[in-house]
C-alpha cells in the first residue's frame, strides 16, 4: 500500500509538514497586515478604473499600460505601509504592540528589504507606462515617505497627504493610457474627499495613544468635536462634487444618482452618528466608522459608470 506524501513510513502524519504550513501560512498573514491588503488591492483596483474612464471598452489596445500602472499602485502603497511601520516600530511597541514589526512576525531587516523592493517595483513598473507614469509615482513616493517622517505628527496635513496618494492611483490609470479627462479629475477628487475622511476617523480612534506618544493631530490638538466637523465637511462636499459634476455635464446621471444613493447615503449615515454639534465621543467615532467604510466598495463599483 502506498502512503500519502504527508505521512511517515509507519503512516502518521508528518509534524514537519504541518509545522512548515503553519509557519508560512502565519508569514503570509503578517505580510498581508503589513502591506494593509485591503488598502494596496484598492490602490490597483483605482488604477484600472482610472484608465477604464479613458478607454472605450475593454478590447482597447491601451489596457496593455493599465496593467503595470495598476502592479505599480500596489507597490507604491505598499512601500508607503512598509516604509510607515518600520518609521513608527518603536511607537507601535507602545501603541499598537500586535503589528507585525513590533510583535516579531516580520524582521526590521526584512520589512526595509520589502519597502525597498516594494519602490523599486513601483518605479519600474510605471516606467513602462510611460514618462508622466513614472514622475506620478515618483511624486506619490515621495509624499508617502515625507508622511511617515514629517507629516505624520501634524494637523491635517498627514491625512491630506494619505488622500493625495490614494487619489493619485485614479488619476495614474488616466495617465497610462494618455485620456485624462475631467471625469477622470472629478473622480479622484471624490477619492480625495472620501479617504481624507477616512483618514480623520482613524486619528480620531487613535487620539489616546497619539496623546501619550505626544503626536500632534487634529484630534489631538482640537479634539474630537473639531475632527467630527472636518469629517462633516468632507461629507458635504461629496455630493456637492457630484451635483456640481452633473450640471457641468462631466458626470452621467447613472454615475451622478448611484454615487449619491449608495456612497453620499452611507456617509451622511455615518455624519449624524457623529453628532458634530454636541459633545462626540469615542464610540460615536467606532460606530460612525462603521457607516463611512461601507461606502468603498461600493464607490469602487459607481467608479465603472465614470466615463
Amino acid at each position: 500500500m502506498r502512503h500519502n506524501d504527508s505521512s511517515t513510513a509507519g503512516g502518521q502524519s508528518d509534524p514537519s509538514g504541518r509545522s512548515l504550513s503553519r509557519a508560512s501560512w502565519a508569514l503570509g498573514r503578517s505580510l498581508s497586515r503589513l502591506v494593509r491588503l485591503r488598502a494596496t488591492a484598492s490602490a490597483s483596483a483605482l488604477t484600472v478604473l482610472g484608465g477604464h474612464t479613458g478607454m472605450q471598452d475593454i478590447t482597447d489596445s491601451r489596457l496593455r499600460s493599465v496593467i503595470p500602472a495598476a502592479f505599480a499602485s500596489f507597490s507604491m502603497i505598499a512601500y508607503a505601509q512598509i516604509f510607515n511601520d518600520v518609521v513608527d516600530r518603536k511607537l507601535d511597541a507602545i501603541g499598537k504592540p500586535e503589528r507585525p514589526i513590533p510583535s516579531g512576525q516580520i524582521s526590521v531587516g526584512m520589512a526595509w528589504a520589502l519597502a525597498l523592493g516594494a519602490a523599486v517595483s513601483a518605479l519600474v513598473s510605471s516606467a513602462t507606462a510611460g514618462r508622466a507614469a513614472l514622475l506620478l509615482v515618483t511624486f506619490c513616493l515621495i509624499l508617502g515617505t515625507a508622511y511617515s517622517v514629517v507629516l505624520k505628527d501634524t494637523v491635517l496635513l498627514g491625512n491630506t497627504a494619505v488622500a493625495v496618494v490614494s487619489a493619485g492611483a485614479l488619476v495614474l490609470g488616466g495617465v497610462a493610457v494618455h485620456a485624462l479627462s475631467a471625469a477622470t479629475w472629478l473622480g479622484a477628487l471624490l477619492v480625495f474627499v472620501y479617504v481624507l475622511g477616512n483618514e480623520l476617523f482613524k486619528t480620531a480612534l487613535d487620539a489616546r495613544g497619539d496623546a501619550q506618544l505626544g503626536l500632534r493631530t487634529i484630534a489631538t490638538v482640537g479634539g474630537l468635536r473639531a475632527t467630527a466637523l472636518v469629517v462633516s465637511v468632507c461629507a458635504l462636499i461629496l455630493p456637492c462634487v457630484l451635483l456640481a459634476g452633473y450640471a457641468l455635464g462631466r458626470l452621467s446621471l447613472a454615475f451622478t444618482g448611484l454615487g449619491t444613493v449608495l456612497v453620499s447615503a452611507p456617509i451622511a449615515v455615518a455624519t449624524l452618528k457623529l453628532h458634530p454639534w454636541r459633545r462626540v465621543e469615542m464610540e460615536d467615532f467606532a460606530r460612525a466608522h462603521t457607516a463611512w467604510r461601507t461606502g468603498w466598495l461600493s464607490g469602487l463599483a459607481v467608479l465603472l459608470l465614470l466615463r
